[in-house]
């Protein structure tokens, strides 16, 4: 078989390529199945992130919601649940987040992880709007999905909500903007989704978004306590600060985490960090003028990937949906195809050695140089069939 000039559309290359991504996946898979074995022997894997979402249910099923904000009031529960927990999970959410783990409370804590991650998992794969079985396949295997199961947090689920928002856009802009603001749960995932339909001049959408969370407050207010708010945005920066105190940067998807594992002083790292998502919010402003499209939503992925300084790589399911919009049905150069690849894979680098940390932010800035330059493809594509449609008017 002759090595060809760039990856096919179709074919035994490119179904090749989507096997190595899989095998990545489950390579993924395993190495973290052997790394956390030991402590499913000692039965100290018992309380994870996703366990930590049933408590914040039991907890406001119990005890007055507006407890989930003292870090040491949850903390003690959590450790009435399960004594030899000494790792803080602390409830960083808004109120409204406790409607999507409120069945949790109803579980078996032993069910939760598999319930939690598979229910989540499908609603990414229906948001991801699949064209064929092997696409399924792929965003199941790829390691951004790997990481997000094994943590049990929420990626799926904000994935899902965005995904599905942005998807039906073109279509139905009201349903957007309810999926969208329902993806509020987690807003620093979102940062430039405003700027997106403000420029596309998706109106609709947004005053849908603004009313779904209108209607969160409200009702997450009745049924939590009004005190449930003011708390949450007392404590919200606070939380974001501790991030910076116990949180790993090596588990830190973000250019902020990036700069300061390089050396970059933190202050420093944060004025990058925040340069470049002004300039994110530039290249999706000017790519939504022009409507959206497939490659746009791709571009609002990777940009806000880029724009968050809070973001994890549990968070990063979207990623893989974006890189399949790129990807599908297209002959691709293989400079290309490495890109893509790469976006795919630094989650497996970042996971299994800490000295290839930088692969996550030039992943991340590389993907979004691709998504911007197929954005401008496809303009320069619909504005000559436009003029073709003229001249032969």
């Amino acid at each position: 078989m002759r090595f060809p000039a760039a990856l096919p559309a179709h074919g035994p290359w490119r179904l090749a390529a989507g096997l190595a991504i899989a095998l990545a996946g489950l390579l993924l898979a395993a190495w973290l199945g052997v790394r956390l074995a030991p402590a499913v022997r000692a039965g100290l894997l018992f309380f994870n992130d996703s366990t930590a979402q049933w408590s914040f249910s039991r907890f406001a099923m119990e005890h007055p919601a507006v407890g989930l904000y003292d870090a040491e009031t949850l903390h003690a529960f959590q450790r009435t649940l399960y004594p030899p927990l000494l790792h803080t999970f602390p409830y960083p959410y808004p109120p409204h987040y406790l409607f999507a783990v409120w069945p949790l409370g109803w579980l078996d804590p032993h069910w939760v992880w598999p319930v939690w991650s598979g229910a989540a998992l499908a609603l990414f794969l229906l948001a991801a709007g699949l064209r064929r079985p092997g696409e399924a396949a792929l965003l199941a295997l790829a390691p951004t999905s790997i990481v997000a199961f094994a943590y049990g947090q929420n990626g799926f689920l904000t994935a899902a909500l965005i995904l599905g928002g942005l998807r039906l856009l073109p279509q139905r802009q009201a349903w957007a903007g309810l999926l969208l603001g329902l993806a509020t749960i987690k807003p620093q995932l979102g940062l430039l989704i405003p700027v997106a339909l403000l420029a596309a001049g998706q109106f609709r959408a947004l005053a849908a978004a603004g009313a779904t969370v209108a209607a969160m407050v409200v009702l997450s207010a009745l049924a939590f306590g009004w005190e449930t708010w003011p708390l949450f945005l007392a404590t919200v920066t606070g939380h974001a600060g501790a991030i910076d105190g116990w949180v790993s940067d090596y588990r830190r998807a973000t250019i902020v985490a990036n700069l300061t594992l390089a050396g970059v002083p933190r202050d420093l790292a944060y004025g990058v960090q925040w340069a470049l998502a002004a300039a994110m919010a530039v290249l999706v402003w000017a790519a939504f003028r022009r409507g959206v499209t497939p490659e746009r939503i791709a571009l609002l992925i990777a940009a806000g990937c880029v724009a968050t300084p809070y973001a994890f790589l549990y968070d990063l399911p979207m990623l893989a949906a974006a890189v399949l919009i790129l990807a599908r049905d297209r002959k691709l150069p293989w400079a290309e195809a490495a890109i893509l690849a790469a976006a795919l894979l630094f989650p497996l680098a970042a996971v299994m050695t800490s000295r290839l940390y930088w692969m996550t932010g030039a992943s991340l800035l590389a993907l979004v140089v691709l998504a911007w330059r197929r954005s401008r493809q496809e303009s320069s594509f619909s504005e000559e069939k436009e003029a073709k449609r003229l001249l032969s008017d």
